[in-house]
Protein backbone atom coordinates (compact mmCIF):
# COMPACT_ATOMS: atom_id res chain seq x y z
CA UNK A 1 0.00 0.00 0.00
CA UNK A 2 1.12 3.57 -0.66
CA UNK A 3 1.52 4.57 3.02
CA UNK A 4 4.39 2.13 3.64
CA UNK A 5 5.61 1.27 0.13
CA UNK A 6 8.83 3.27 0.50
CA UNK A 7 9.34 3.16 4.25
CA UNK A 8 12.82 1.73 3.83
CA UNK A 9 14.09 4.46 1.53
CA UNK A 10 14.92 8.08 2.28
CA UNK A 11 12.69 9.74 -0.29
CA UNK A 12 11.11 6.98 -2.39
CA UNK A 13 13.91 7.21 -4.94
CA UNK A 14 15.37 3.80 -4.07
CA UNK A 15 18.19 5.27 -1.96
CA UNK A 16 18.75 3.06 1.09
CA UNK A 17 18.87 4.89 4.42
CA UNK A 18 20.98 2.34 6.28
CA UNK A 19 18.63 2.69 9.25
CA UNK A 20 16.33 0.35 11.15
CA UNK A 21 13.65 1.32 8.63
CA UNK A 22 15.25 -1.08 6.13
CA UNK A 23 14.46 -4.06 8.35
CA UNK A 24 11.57 -6.26 7.19
CA UNK A 25 10.57 -6.52 10.88
CA UNK A 26 10.20 -2.74 11.11
CA UNK A 27 8.03 -2.64 7.99
CA UNK A 28 5.92 -5.53 9.34
CA UNK A 29 5.45 -3.65 12.65
CA UNK A 30 4.35 -0.49 10.80
CA UNK A 31 1.83 -2.54 8.79
CA UNK A 32 0.55 -4.10 12.05
CA UNK A 33 0.17 -0.62 13.57
CA UNK A 34 -1.74 0.60 10.53
CA UNK A 35 -4.06 -2.41 10.81
CA UNK A 36 -4.93 -1.36 14.39
CA UNK A 37 -6.22 2.07 13.38
CA UNK A 38 -10.01 2.10 13.10
CA UNK A 39 -11.39 3.70 9.93
CA UNK A 40 -11.10 7.45 10.43
CA UNK A 41 -9.46 6.83 13.81
CA UNK A 42 -6.19 7.68 15.48
CA UNK A 43 -3.37 5.28 16.36
CA UNK A 44 -3.08 4.56 20.09
CA UNK A 45 0.54 5.49 20.87
CA UNK A 46 0.52 4.41 24.51
CA UNK A 47 2.48 1.27 23.62
CA UNK A 48 2.40 -1.91 21.59
CA UNK A 49 -0.50 -4.30 22.16
CA UNK A 50 -0.08 -7.73 23.72
CA UNK A 51 1.53 -10.19 21.33
CA UNK A 52 3.66 -7.51 19.60
CA UNK A 53 7.40 -8.08 19.38
CA UNK A 54 9.41 -5.84 21.71
CA UNK A 55 12.83 -5.42 23.29
CA UNK A 56 11.88 -3.43 26.41
CA UNK A 57 8.76 -3.21 28.58
CA UNK A 58 8.46 0.54 28.08
CA UNK A 59 7.54 -0.17 24.43
CA UNK A 60 4.44 -2.07 25.59
CA UNK A 61 1.13 -0.76 26.95
CA UNK A 62 1.48 0.25 30.59
CA UNK A 63 -0.31 -2.92 31.71
CA UNK A 64 2.08 -5.14 29.71
CA UNK A 65 5.60 -6.47 30.11
CA UNK A 66 8.13 -7.43 27.42
CA UNK A 67 9.04 -11.07 28.02
CA UNK A 68 10.93 -13.75 26.09
CA UNK A 69 8.65 -16.37 24.55
CA UNK A 70 10.56 -19.08 26.41
CA UNK A 71 13.69 -19.46 28.50
CA UNK A 72 15.79 -20.24 25.41
CA UNK A 73 14.10 -17.79 23.01
CA UNK A 74 15.60 -14.56 21.71
CA UNK A 75 12.11 -13.38 20.65
CA UNK A 76 10.30 -11.18 23.16
CA UNK A 77 6.66 -10.08 23.05
CA UNK A 78 4.40 -7.77 25.02
CA UNK A 79 2.39 -9.77 27.57
CA UNK A 80 -0.22 -8.70 30.12
CA UNK A 81 1.17 -8.15 33.60
CA UNK A 82 0.47 -10.95 36.04
CA UNK A 83 -2.12 -11.16 38.81
CA UNK A 84 -1.48 -12.06 42.46
CA UNK A 85 0.18 -15.47 43.00
CA UNK A 86 1.06 -16.06 39.34
CA UNK A 87 4.65 -17.24 38.60
CA UNK A 88 7.06 -14.37 37.77
CA UNK A 89 10.78 -13.67 37.46
CA UNK A 90 11.00 -9.90 38.09
CA UNK A 91 8.96 -7.13 39.71
CA UNK A 92 7.93 -5.61 36.37
CA UNK A 93 6.09 -8.85 35.48
CA UNK A 94 3.42 -8.18 38.13
CA UNK A 95 0.53 -5.73 38.32
CA UNK A 96 1.56 -5.08 41.92
CA UNK A 97 5.20 -4.48 40.94
CA UNK A 98 6.23 -7.11 43.51
CA UNK A 99 7.64 -10.49 42.44
CA UNK A 100 8.99 -12.46 45.38
CA UNK A 101 8.91 -15.41 47.71
CA UNK A 102 11.27 -17.48 49.78
CA UNK A 103 12.10 -19.95 46.97
CA UNK A 104 14.05 -18.34 44.07
CA UNK A 105 12.85 -21.16 41.78
CA UNK A 106 9.18 -20.46 42.55
CA UNK A 107 8.76 -16.68 42.64
CA UNK A 108 5.17 -15.38 42.62
CA UNK A 109 3.45 -12.01 42.25
CA UNK A 110 2.78 -10.55 45.70
CA UNK A 111 0.67 -7.65 46.93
Amino acid sequence: DSLTANIDVADGSGFRTGSAHQSPNYKRKIHDLLDQIPDGGVLDTSGFIDGSMCHASDLCHSASACEAESYFSSVARCNPKLEFDEPCNEDSDCLSGNCGGWNPFNLRCRN
